[in-house]
């Protein structure tokens, strides 16, 4: 896999790690109010339990190329999307449908012209992409590569794989002012008088 151009690489285990710090900043809070010995327990549970699955969302890329319908499947920080199921619609009635290779892709043939709903499903992921195959003008040569998107969103991989530096802060920022309320109320409740 490679890294793209111009921007920033998050690969899975990135993800874990910045999971595993927001885990941590949690049992850092609780190291102020329970015993060391139940801090470290909670640590390492919660360290261990980080799971990448929610650090991304799934995308997909669909395109003609040549006489063929290509769609790749990829994650949020660039991996691909191997196994996930791909169904191909026009309306209701499923045009085509199979698993993406170890790469992310699956490829069919192309289909008649028409606005055709593109479904990719993979562990709890799944992205909604559309896709208008135009009919071919007569007397011109077809593109290689017909428009692959209907909305304003880019089309560019590399453009939608960025880091989400800004996400990652608010997340980061929530558990700790969740922490920080937390810790607050604890020693309020400490500090009330006994007996009212």
């Amino acid at each position: 896999m490679s890294r793209p151009a111009g921007g920033t690489y998050l690969s899975n285990r990135s993800h874990n790690a910045i999971l595993k710090f927001e885990s941590s900043l949690v049992a850092c809070a609780q190291c102020f109010t329970m015993r060391f010995r139940q801090a470290v327990l909670v640590s390492a549970v919660l360290f261990a339990t980080a799971s990448p699955a929610f650090a991304h969302r799934l995308m997909a890329d669909c395109k003609v190329v040549g006489n063929q319908l290509r769609i790749e499947a990829f994650y949020q920080d660039d991996t691909p999307a191997q196994d996930a199921m791909v169904t191909v619609r026009l309306g209701d009635v499923i045009v085509g449908q199979g698993r993406t290779d170890e790469k992310g892709v699956w490829t069919c043939p192309k289909p008649a012209a028409g606005t055709y709903t593109v479904r990719v499903e993979s562990t709890g992921h799944a992205a909604t992409e559309t896709i208008v195959i135009a009919e071919p003008e007569e007397g011109s040569n077809p593109s290689p590569v017909e428009t692959n998107r209907d909305d304003s969103g880019s089309t560019d991989r590399t453009a939608r794989t960025r880091t989400p530096w800004r996400n990652l802060a608010l997340g980061v920022g929530l558990v700790g002012g969740a922490c920080a309320v937390w810790l607050v109320t604890r020693r309020a409740a400490h500090r009330l008088p006994s007996g009212t």
